[in-house]
């Protein structure tokens, strides 16, 4: 007895087998090679990874010690400016004293009289009374010596006399 073949095809059948076994046989070997491949790739991946974690590592390290740095000549920086500052107002106070002296200082010396607040000097002239700030470089007026300059600008200067009881009276 024979046994039945698709279409009569009994030899063409165990081709067919055949074929699929060597393409399965090259599949399994193309997914493995692949697989391979998939798996160095990653390897290579995974040291990038690696150096890229590194150089994120140095990069922070970098910031901290530029932030620490920076700070540092901040701070310096703050120093030099404070010292800058307290040294121009002490010339200042200096070159305010010695103003009368100068020759920019139109007045008589004489007739000059001291106060450094509000205002440097009071210039007691024969014929006005004279208020002076003495300025250096590109100092400004105060917010104060500028109301000051207004009122004496619009006039509102007066003079007032304090008379004071019981300093030289006599004991009764």
């Amino acid at each position: 007895m024979t046994t039945p073949t698709l279409l009569g095809f009994d030899s063409t059948l165990n081709q067919m087998e055949s074929l699929l076994i060597v393409l399965l046989v090259i599949s399994v070997l193309v997914i493995c090679f692949l697989a391979f491949r998939v798996g160095a790739l990653s390897g290579r991946l995974d040291l990038e990874i690696i150096a890229i974690d590194e150089v994120l590592v140095d990069f922070e390290k970098f910031q901290e010690t530029s932030r620490k740095t920076y700070s540092a000549l901040e701070s310096e920086f703050d120093k030099v400016k404070f010292a800058k500052k307290s040294s121009e107002v002490r010339l200042g106070r200096i070159a305010e004293q010695m103003a009368p002296f100068l020759d920019e200082f139109k007045r008589d010396p004489e007739k000059s009289q001291f106060l450094g607040q509000p205002v440097d000097y009071i210039v007691f002239d024969d014929a006005e009374v004279i208020f002076v700030e003495v300025k250096s470089g590109n100092a400004k007026l105060s917010d104060r010596q500028k109301r000051i300059k207004k009122l004496v600008d619009e006039g509102k200067v007066r003079f007032e006399l304090v008379r004071i009881k019981g300093i030289d009276e006599e004991p009764s």
